[in-house]
């Protein structure tokens, strides 16, 4: 991919085209995604179900998210391994159900063990927590050495269970968002 191509995407002004996942999921699968054998990732998403009812499994918020988060990678059926790769649960940091990462950072992480998730009722929830890292002023502001939410963002952290935080890494610092599995087309 040209540097110019690279840019262009960077920028945010490239065309999605979903015919590339097709060609991709034709290919033959090599073995079976650990994700939907672990257990973990079997348990009832807490805010989910399907239309009949009947439980929806984390395991699939995981693989939506997979799919919204690599929607903004251009080629990515074709760079899949040059650019990109997805850990299917890697023990990484106490456990994860998976791991997207696009050259050496972390995009995209969903961990393998609940959080407690207090609501305004005080109600505590055990929910899995996923994470997007992404570039460093895309949706938190610092001024005067304090960070906060941008404001057009603000409607998303009201209606969400959103929370964010600024990663440190050694080749850059990231806009963390945390969320629920799932919830990543809302972005």
């Amino acid at each position: 991919m040209s540097l110019e191509e690279q840019k262009h995407w960077a920028c945010g002004d490239f065309a999605f085209d979903i015919s590339q996942f097709r060609r991709g999921a034709g290919r033959p699968l090599k073995g079976h995604p650990k994700l939907m054998n672990h257990p973990f990732a079997q348990k009832e998403h807490p805010f989910w179900c399907l239309p009949d009812g009947s439980p929806f499994p984390i395991a699939a918020s995981v693989i939506g998210d997979l799919g919204s988060t690599l929607s903004a990678v251009p080629c990515a059926v074709e760079l899949e391994k040059k650019y990109w790769t997805i850990s299917d649960c890697p023990s990484t940091a106490g456990g994860r159900l998976a791991t997207l990462n696009v050259g050496c950072l972390e995009i995209y992480v969903c961990g393998r063990h609940f959080e407690q998730l207090v609501l305004d009722d005080g109600e505590v929830l055990q929910v899995p927590m996923a994470f997007l890292n992404l570039a460093p002023g895309s949706f938190l502001k610092y001024a005067g050495g304090k960070m906060s939410i941008k404001e057009q963002w603000q409607p998303l952290f009201d209606e969400l269970p959103l929370f964010y935080y600024s990663h440190s890494y050694s080749v850059t610092t990231t806009d963390a968002l945390f969320f629920l599995p799932g919830w990543s087309k809302r972005f």
